[in-house]
């Protein structure tokens, strides 16, 4: 991606039908799921390919979300793709979430004012100033979902 290219501003919304987390059975990465399509309200899976785990919830009762760092806004699992470096947690929902935020660092679109609910907001200052660092534990949780579905 040039510097040319531009980057739409994601909400971290768009992020959430389909979320890697860590398995509270067995560790390795399972899946939160959307079940239904409706606007308000709606039914999420957190299934796991590797133990079986299953539970579903029904978030119509749960309120607003809150979307807080490395963890899923349905059952509060930490999520699969997050890494801790020294200055903050770099974290993704899911793989086109990483790969969002991949083409942000790499456009290095630094000093923009974004949305407090938006990707760019939510990311440490670190991985524009780090780029190299950055791009390299991402390409590391790549490998890690890769490796897990082998």
């Amino acid at each position: 991606m040039t510097n040319q290219q531009v980057i739409q501003q994601q909400f971290l919304d768009k992020f959430l039908d389909f979320i890697l987390v860590k398995c509270p059975n067995c560790e390795l990465c399972a899946r939160v799921v959307k079940l239904d399509k409706k606007l308000s309200g709606s039914t999420h899976s957190c299934t796991c390919p590797h133990c079986g785990y299953l539970d579903v919830i029904n978030d119509d009762s749960q309120g607003p979300l809150e979307l807080s760092e490395a963890v899923d806004p349905f059952f509060q699992l930490p999520l699969y793709l997050e890494t801790i470096c020294p200055e903050r947690r770099l974290w993704a929902y899911n793989l086109d979430h990483l790969q969002y935020i991949e083409s942000y660092i790499e456009v290095k679109t630094c000093g923009a004012c974004f949305d407090e609910l938006s990707v760019e907001h939510s990311l440490p200052d670190w991985v524009i100033h780090k780029q190299e660092e950055a791009l390299s534990e991402i390409q590391r949780l790549k490998d890690t979902v890769f490796c897990t579905f082998k």
